[in-house]
């Protein structure tokens, strides 16, 4: 059936402009600027509200009681139909460093799922370790960190049936080279994170081809006038992009925004690093109670920031809220990951409708 979403704002990959878009069988038949609209079975007057891409969210441990920390074996398929509904194309279950043989069952569990999900596409793993400093653990185990082994990888990589598709790691680490020859094999995107580098050790890990970050300030080692560290790697190193989470409290307004003006649009990526328990004020992640507190989960035991509670749609908003151009912090949850991860969402004609809508004042969802 023909439907004509006519009077939209359309934001497509960091462009803004209005226009009406024919789709005929969930594809996009005809993009119309201006001129007579054509005829339609079916016709929604957008009222010059933004008709825009889906998010994507490469770094999450899960939402709405459903995670990597259930039991049930169907908890990832629970959570993509739970993401579709917050408009989330495609996202990337993110494994803590865990003990190897619990890292292994998770991935035994949860691996068969991908490609049977009903909701948000699973684009595949991302592993947050094991191969991290133990200065720099965050929420994550001690117990747990390991060093990079040919056999430690293998035994991941067949646990997961070969879908692991992100890593972090700190660039510090032994063996580095073992990990990054592997990883260009298996087309795992590695990513510098739980790190204590030097400006010295980050530089050795970006000639091998760690290029991004994972939650950029968090768990790394920050800027220091005789030695740029971790943080002052990634703003220094102009093609260096990075992760944010963009709740206002893993890192501060002020923060944020001091990333953004040292990045240009295509180098900043949104994450939720949501956890299990999001939608609630309490529960268990990573074998550990967390609670709640000021906006973001800590854990119980110490107050240690473990996670977040935030949805791509708040992240968006924040972004927007603190100055930044809509057109960009779009880019920042929709574009940026999914081109990062192969995955071409813009609007243009013959591609799938996947679009979503917002309303134009308050940035919420409008179902249409």
């Amino acid at each position: 059936m023909e439907i004509l979403y006519k009077n939209a704002l359309i934001i497509n990959v960091g462009k803004k402009f209005k226009a009406s878009i024919l789709v005929d069988g969930g594809k996009i038949k005809k993009i119309i600027k201006a001129g007579v609209l054509p005829r339609a079975k079916k016709i929604i007057d957008l009222k010059n509200n933004i008709l825009t891409t889906p998010f994507v969210d490469t770094h999450i441990h899960g939402s709405y009681g459903f995670g990597v920390d259930n039991d049930d074996k169907n908890a990832l398929l629970k959570l993509s139909l739970e993401l579709k509904k917050q408009s989330v194309y495609a996202f990337c279950p993110t494994v803590f460093t865990m003990p190897l043989k619990q890292t292994v069952e998770v991935l035994k569990k949860f691996a068969p799922s991908i490609g049977k999900e009903k909701g948000a596409k699973i684009l595949g793993f991302h592993l947050e370790g094991p191969f991290i400093s133990t200065n720099k653990l965050g929420f994550m185990r001690k117990e747990a960190v390991q060093e990079i082994s040919l056999k430690t990888l293998q035994t991941l990589w067949k646990a997961a049936g070969g879908k692991i598709v992100s890593m972090t790691v700190a660039p510090e680490v032994k063996n580095l080279n073992t990990l990054v020859k592997f990883a260009k094999k298996h087309k795992i995107l590695l990513q510098a994170g739980h790190t204590s580098a030097t400006y010295a050790e980050m530089l050795k890990g970006y000639k091998l081809g760690i290029k991004h970050a994972t939650h950029l300030y968090n768990a790394m080692s920050g800027l220091h006038h005789r030695d740029l560290g971790a943080v002052g790697t990634i703003f220094y190193l102009k093609d260096f992009s990075a992760e944010i989470i963009a709740d206002g409290v893993h890192s501060c307004q002020q923060a944020v925004q001091l990333f953004l003006k040292q990045k240009t649009a295509d180098k900043v990526f949104v994450i939720t690093d949501a956890l299990t328990p999001t939608g609630k004020k309490a529960g268990f992640s990573n074998g550990q109670k967390v609670k709640l507190q000021g906006g973001v989960f800590v854990r119980t035991s110490d107050n240690v920031i473990a996670g977040s509670a935030l949805t791509m749609l708040k992240a968006v908003q924040n972004l927007v809220s603190w100055g930044y151009p809509l057109e960009k912090a779009l880019m920042a949850a929709s574009t940026n990951p999914a081109k990062r991860f192969g995955l071409d969402l813009s609007i243009r004609q013959g591609h799938p409708a996947n679009f979503i809508v917002l309303d134009k004042k308050t940035l919420t969802l409008k179902n249409f």
